[in-house]
């Protein structure tokens, strides 16, 4: 299945590419800073090293504060398991539920990375459980993939998210 959230693969290795430059200037600068500066290992490249300490300390912390300032920015909108985009879902859901959703019924979400299962027990307050679900598919710009009614102690089970890419069923039998 697709995923609902498909980041932007350029962006994406863009900023990964930043990250790991960020990374490799980092451990180098502060390295010259707390290591090669005092213990005068390059005897030769000293002077310079000496000369330039205030700018390489700089550096260091310029490059600390980007790489913790990218990592966030990485985790939070193209992470697997974001979670502004999971916020995101869940006040959409939550918004449905206060509109449509009378009081005296239960509901419960569960966000996947490719789909979001919605159960529901009505308590007897919902008369047709399968115009919430097109309700649903067309709050949440989703399609509804499966329906399943509520009975007895089992709730009403509503299952939306993007639909699997088809197969050629006359090629799959030639197979």
């Amino acid at each position: 299945m697709k995923k609902l959230r498909e980041p932007n693969e350029t962006l994406v290795n863009f900023l990964k590419k930043i990250i790991l430059t960020l990374l490799v200037t980092i451990i180098v600068s502060w390295g010259l800073v707390i290591y090669i500066i005092p213990h005068n290992i390059i005897p030769f490249l000293q002077v310079a090293f000496l000369k330039y300490q205030s700018k390489i300390l700089f550096v260091a912390f310029l490059s600390t504060i980007l790489l913790v300032l990218f990592t966030t920015l990485d985790f939070l909108y193209f992470s697997k398991n974001s979670t502004l985009a999971n916020v995101k879902m869940k006040y959409k859901l939550l918004s449905f539920s206060n509109s449509y959703i009378e009081e005296g019924a239960d509901v419960f979400f569960k966000i996947f990375d490719d789909s979001v299962r919605i159960e529901i027990f009505f308590n007897g307050t919902t008369s047709d459980e399968k115009v919430l679900g097109k309700k649903f598919s067309q709050w949440l710009k989703l399609p509804l993939i499966e329906y399943h009614e509520q009975h007895a102690n089992i709730p009403a089970i509503y299952i939306l998210g993007k639909t699997p890419d088809r197969e050629d069923g006359i090629g799959l039998l030639n197979d």
